[in-house]
């Protein structure tokens, strides 16, 4: 049977995540975003919305 290491005796384990080659995580901007959806989206959204609502009367799946 192997005996392990001495030098694996002594590694250290990491305590935390390694640190970033590109800089501290400050210095990553943040995305913005926008406040509502476009009229669009919240059309299709309402659109699905309501089919969900009629598929939910009917008797039978898929019809």
């Amino acid at each position: 049977m192997a005996k392990p290491s001495a030098a694996a005796a002594h590694r250290r384990r990491a305590t935390g995540p390694a640190p970033s080659l590109t800089g501290p995580a400050s210095d990553v901007h943040p995305v913005l975003r926008r406040a509502t959806a476009p009229p669009a989206a919240l059309d299709l959204l309402a659109q699905a919305r309501s089919g969900l609502e009629e598929a939910a009367v009917l008797p039978t799946p898929n019809e």
